[in-house]
């Protein structure tokens, strides 16, 4: 149908651009809305996105955790293997 023609316009609806209806009996009220609708979409999914960046940021700070203290644990089991090697040439030079 056209732009605001006929029964249409009777029943409130009117066609914006694209051809999409829009209730009321204003159309640039029904642009409102569906701009309302997007912006809340918009903020819906900003939302969305600073959660999964602050996942994200908690999932590499809890494996940035774990590597460093694996290799605390390896600086010490090595610092602990030289240490026992340390006394064992000690021992074999008091002999």
């Amino acid at each position: 149908m056209a732009e605001g023609g006929g029964g249409d316009a009777a029943l409130g609806v009117f066609r914006g651009s694209s051809g999409r209806a829009l209730l009321g009996s204003n159309p640039t009220r029904g642009v409102a809305v569906d701009s309302d609708r997007v912006k809340g979409k918009a903020k819906e999914t900003e939302g969305e996105i600073q959660q999964k960046w602050g996942e994200a940021k908690d999932q590499a700070r809890d494996t940035w955790e774990d590597v460093k203290d694996k290799a605390e644990d390896i600086g010490d089991e090595a610092e602990d293997h030289v240490d026992e090697r340390d006394e064992e040439y000690a021992e074999q030079t008091r002999s």
